[in-house]
């Protein structure tokens, strides 16, 4: 009867040899097609060759714009450039406090 059992297992242990063995051995093809199809087109395998001519950069991003003179007043809530003396701001209309 143990022998019978035993004989039972072998299918189960192959299904999981199978399972183990098999995705190794796809990686072993796999690699092996590509190492053989780099011998016979090594120039579609070849990492690619640096430029004889140098790659022209981009320009410097332009620096922020230069803060204006000091002689300027602008309004604190819109930020628009008032004319001097004036007691309101001709964009928003804000009240502007005089110094």
């Amino acid at each position: 009867m143990v022998v019978v059992h035993a004989i039972a297992g072998i299918p189960a242990i192959g299904w999981l040899i199978s399972a183990v063995i098999t995705p190794i051995f796809y990686v072993f093809v796999s690699r092996s097609a590509v190492l053989i199809y780099c011998d016979g087109a090594p120039e579609v395998c070849a990492p690619p060759a640096a430029p004889s001519v140098p790659i022209p950069t981009a320009p410097p991003p332009p620096s922020p714009a230069a803060p204006p003179p000091s002689g300027f007043v602008y309004c604190p809530s819109c930020g628009a450039e008032l004319p001097e003396g004036a007691t309101f701001c001709p964009k928003c209309g804000q009240k502007l406090q005089v110094q």
